[in-house]
């Protein structure tokens, strides 16, 4: 069989439309550059993989078998100069638009639309896409980001209603991967992301009344990707006995779940759960999953601040201070001194985001003050400027103003 240049073979489709009629159309394709940023860089057989996963996933039954479009990885994964590490502002995000390449890959995203650190991608219509080097399943990430640059949000698409299901590819929360009939076309739809190839077709095969599933399993909902941060209803939906079930995960071996469980104790937990947050960052588990728990431990721990009032809490965040102290948490799993330095710099960063969250009382703010200071005088480097700190704030009003419920839906809006 022939193969083209990047190795992918070319396919004749048979695909059967739902009147039952045959036809053969070769798949449309977007040719997809990568850039990565420091400490996010890719190998091209990784890419490859991710780019392989994404074509599974257009393909695999469900409510539609979107096989009218297909992605190529055009060239090497190619590392990128003057572009953020990580974005953590709007100017960041926005530095990506000429980064002529189709995935920007960074080592973390703190903002998409507003300061969200539990985010894993961000996008655009028309561009950029960018995302977590480490973003768990990746496919299914990619392509839900790739949905946001050809135009989908949770909401609409161009005017046509659409309300993605519990496991679609643009609901919030990344499980099955399923693709609906809407998404389908918006991916085979010419594009200004940087590196598409015009596309032009539609979607077959799609199913008109997709079944809707029920809501997920606990274990369901802890094991998927919280792709742009916590989905607070289902979370809360949880109730007692699910605040119980995600205390034994984190007290478990079960390191895929437990990145989603430290969020979700935050939403449902009380002050006495900050004894269990505490285990999570003694452990010594070299798990990618307990890492990325790890680092979402100061967030949970900012949850626990803004619902309950909680002093501890709040003792715990000004408790960390410097990027030096947190590396503690972290020599068991960074491979070197570059790693380190960037988990514990991150670490930092999701504590000054919980600052933002807990009540402003004098200790808080003293806290905020005093690392802004130490940063801007450069006695430790978070690489983040005055813009950065200026969100905080925003964040913190936003907090008061509409309280943390609303304020937990509301990033889920942008």
């Amino acid at each position: 069989m022939p193969r083209a240049k990047h190795g992918l073979t070319v396919r004749l489709l048979m695909i059967v439309s739902l009147s039952g009629q045959a036809f053969a159309q070769a798949p449309n394709h977007h040719s997809v550059t990568v850039g990565f940023g420091p400490g996010a860089a890719i190998t091209e057989q990784d890419a490859r993989d991710i780019i392989q996963g994404m074509n599974v996933l257009l393909a695999q039954q469900g409510y539609c078998e979107c096989l009218v479009a297909e992605f190529e990885l055009k060239s090497a994964p190619q590392a990128m100069m003057g572009t953020p590490a990580s974005v953590d502002t709007r100017a960041d995000f926005d530095a990506f638009r000429t980064s002529g390449v189709t995935v920007n890959l960074v080592e973390a995203i703190d903002w998409c639309g507003g300061y969200n650190p539990p985010a894993l991608g961000c996008a655009a219509p028309g561009g950029p896409v960018v995302l977590e080097r480490t973003s768990p399943q990746p496919a299914l990430a990619w392509l839900h980001e790739f949905g946001h640059a050809q135009g989908l949000s949770w909401s609409s698409h161009n005017g046509q209603a659409h309300n993605p299901q519990s496991g679609t590819l643009m609901f919030s929360r990344l499980g099955g991967g399923r693709i609906d009939a809407v998404e389908c076309s918006a991916l085979t739809q010419p594009s200004g992301v940087a590196g598409y190839k015009t596309l032009s077709g539609a979607a077959r095969a799609c199913i008109s009344s997709p079944p809707t599933p029920g809501p997920a399993a606990l274990e369901d909902l802890l094991a998927a990707v919280w792709i742009h941060g916590v989905p607070y209803d289902e979370v809360t939906d949880l109730g007692e006995e699910g605040l119980t079930r995600v205390r034994d995960v984190l007290q478990s071996s079960v390191y895929d779940l437990w990145p989603n469980s430290v969020l979700a104790l935050g939403v449902l937990g009380t002050g006495e759960d900050l004894k269990i947050l505490e285990m999570i960052l003694a452990s010594a588990a070299q798990d990618q999953s307990a890492v990325r728990a790890k680092l979402n431990v100061p967030i949970a721990v900012g949850y626990l601040a803004a619902r309950n009032q909680d002093g501890q809490a709040t003792d715990f965040i000004t408790s960390h201070f410097t990027p030096k102290a947190a590396e503690a948490y972290f020599y068991e799993q960074a491979a070197d001194h570059d790693r380190l330095e960037s988990l514990s710099r991150r670490f930092i960063k999701a504590n000054l985001y919980a600052a933002a969250l807990a009540p402003p009382t004098t200790k808080m703010l003293a806290y905020r003050f005093d690392v802004q200071q130490a940063a801007t005088v450069g006695q430790f480097d978070l690489r983040v400027g005055v813009e950065y700190f200026e969100g905080l704030k925003e964040t913190s009003s936003k907090v008061r103003d509409l309280g943390f419920a609303d304020y937990m839906r509301s990033l889920g809006d942008q």
